[in-house]
């Protein structure tokens, strides 16, 4: 009968980054000395449903609120943009 080593899994906590082909994962729990573990670089293939579905829905949050920053820096441009018309009229 071969020798054979278990496979080992993981807990993850979220994944904070994403590149081509990996996620940047943020594990739960300690090393031995009680350090929290670094999170790390993995192929997105070890990534399981959940996490990549909470994922999906960060990065949605995310944009909404990138856009609601842009929206609101648009409209403070035309806000000065106005107030500068009414002064070189004044």
């Amino acid at each position: 009968m071969p020798n054979r080593t278990p496979k080992l899994t993981y807990c993850a906590d979220r994944i904070l980054k994403e590149r081509k082909g990996q996620y940047f994962i943020d594990w739960e729990g300690c090393d031995a000395n009680g350090d929290p573990w670094e999170p790390t670089w993995e192929p997105k293939r070890n990534a399981n449903a959940a996490l990549v579905a909470e994922w999906a829905e960060e990065k949605a949050r995310r944009f909404t609120k990138a856009q609601s920053i842009k929206c609101e820096i648009k409209d403070e441009e035309e806000v000065d943009a106005v107030d500068q018309r009414r002064r070189r009229r004044t």
